[in-house]
């Protein structure tokens, strides 16, 4: 994990452990936020959610893909 903060449009796909425990999502990052506890994600999930995911559990739950249009 990096400082950076993933790019709007970074593809979340499940990892393992999403897989194991079954009903697994993707996602897509819309928009992020820096605040004292680190960066905070919008995530527009595949099950119809829109939510704010700090980026601890980004990296627990899922694989990231950066797009060809990530930066």
């Amino acid at each position: 994990m990096n400082n950076e903060p993933l790019p709007i449009g970074t593809l979340l796909l499940p990892n393992s452990y999403q897989i194991q425990r079954g009903n697994p999502v993707t996602g897509i990052i819309l928009h992020h936020k820096e605040d004292l506890w680190g960066t905070n994600y919008q995530v527009h999930l595949s099950n119809g959610i829109t939510r704010w995911i700090g980026s601890d559990m980004i990296y627990d739950l899922f694989q990231v893909v950066k797009t060809s249009t990530s930066r």
